[in-house]
């Protein structure tokens, strides 16, 4: 075998082919067993970049488009209507509208009876003591749970269009990479296949270099493929133009060393929209309950009654006025019903509030620590694939003058392919971290 050539700064020391070989494949194994893990609070802070789609569509807008196009959020102004009619109940000085009746009574049908007797009464129910109050505090609190319920909607909205995002980013990535795959197994190719022609190399070379080419060319009309669905379901989702974001590094908010290392109990996981909403859910639920208290009777009842009457035809008609009061003893069944469920209500809001206040600090540090490993992954990853690259432009250079076989060069090519590859995952993967870090704390792109 002929020697190989291998310059290492100003100088050309010949090695022989088993020796080259074994350092090119020490080389290799180094950058992938490089253990350098440096704390993420030492890394270099990266700089936020708005992350943009086609058209200069930012992740920001594209949440809002998606949240227009949400269910929930079309039927928010019915919810307000409802509580604005709930508030216009408790502003008004009855508990119920009043109720006009008219009766009459005589000793024969028709209009000349001679004894006749005409009743007209207006009854008003009213408040219990304490009644009106409650109402009060009920619609308010139930504006504030609305409003931290859109919230917590809106949140989850973001959260389907930050997976749609990085699933958009990730396909895009992968036909970048496929596609100058391709054209470096195109160039491989024709380089090979020239040789060939010219008696330098072997058939099986050339055929090897076409094979590597088609596989590419697959592998290409697969990550298409998958861009194409990605893109899909993004523009499903938010009814926009599918994103173009090669160019974006880094998410809009990167997480600081204090959102690492601080506990988020007393800090931002208090104000999550979803936690704010399970809290004011509990709080809406206590005010029924106050509701269902003052009001466990049916309400009274104000009337005031007048009777137009004569005995006979000869007498002339007489006039009286009184007043009715009716006020209920006991409880009845339909108000017992909505007391328990009130209570009920409010039993299940309590639990959900812990049980929400776990899951979140349950992701929140499901998410520092993605952000972590996501950090140290591609601090390895980087060093892998700067290793690789720089054995596979030692060995393409043995190549072109002819002191390397075509075998080992595309072996060398497929770990620096593979290399570069997981560099670019872990890049995106440590930007998706980041986001969904954001995510976890309950703020929005």
């Amino acid at each position: 075998m002929n020697p190989i050539v291998i310059k290492t700064g100003g100088r050309w020391p010949r090695l022989s082919g088993g020796a080259a070989l074994s350092a090119w494949w020490a080389l290799v194994c180094a950058g992938a067993l490089a253990q350098v893990t440096p704390p993420i609070a030492q890394e270099r802070p990266l700089a936020p970049v708005a992350m943009t789609g086609q058209a200069g569509t930012t992740l920001r807008q594209a949440v809002e488009a998606a949240w227009q196009r949400s269910p929930w959020a079309r039927a928010q102004s019915a919810r307000q209507d409802a509580l604005d009619a709930d508030a216009r109940v408790t502003d008004a000085w009855v508990a119920a509208p009043p109720t006009a009746s008219v009766g009459r009574l005589s000793d024969q049908p028709g209009r000349n009876a001679p004894r006749q007797e005409w009743e007209a009464e207006l009854s008003v129910p009213l408040w219990w003591p304490g009644q009106r109050d409650a109402g009060r505090t009920l619609n308010q609190r139930s504006r504030a749970q609305l409003a931290a319920e859109a919230a917590a909607q809106k949140l989850a909205v973001a959260q389907a269009v930050r997976e749609a995002w990085w699933a958009a980013v990730d396909a895009e990535e992968q036909v970048a990479l496929w596609q100058g795959r391709v054209d470096s197994a195109r160039a491989l190719h024709e380089d090979v296949a020239r040789r060939h022609r010219a008696g330098e190399l072997a058939r099986v070379d050339a055929q090897a270099a076409s094979a590597e080419w088609l596989a590419a060319r697959g592998e290409l009309a697969g990550a298409q493929q998958v861009l194409r669905a990605a893109r899909g379901r993004w523009q499903a989702l938010t009814g926009i133009a599918p994103p173009l974001l090669r160019d974006a590094e880094v998410p809009q908010a990167v997480a600081t060393a204090g959102e690492l290392e601080a506990d988020p109990v007393a800090g931002s996981l208090q104000q999550h929209p979803a936690l704010v909403a399970a809290r004011l859910a509990a709080e809406a639920a206590q005010a029924r309950i106050d509701v269902a208290a003052t009001a466990a009777r049916e309400a009274p009842e104000v009337g005031v009654r007048v009777v137009r009457e004569r005995k006979n035809a000869t007498e002339s008609f007489d006039n009286t006025v009184g007043v009715r009061v009716s006020v209920p003893l006991g409880t009845v069944p339909r108000t017992l019903r909505a007391s328990a469920e009130a209570r009920a209500e409010w039993l299940e809001a309590d639990a959900r509030q812990a049980l929400v206040a776990s899951r979140l600090q349950a992701e929140w540090a499901e998410a520092r620590e993605a952000v972590q490993t996501a950090a140290q992954r591609w601090q390895l990853a980087r060093e892998r694939a700067e290793m690789t690259a720089d054995s596979e432009r030692l060995l393409h250079k043995a190549f072109s003058l002819g002191e390397l076989d075509l075998a080992t060069l595309l072996r060398a090519r497929a770990i620096a392919f593979d290399a570069d590859r997981d560099l670019r995952r872990q890049r995106r993967a440590l930007d998706a971290a980041q986001d969904q870090l954001q995510q976890a704390l309950g703020r929005l792109p």
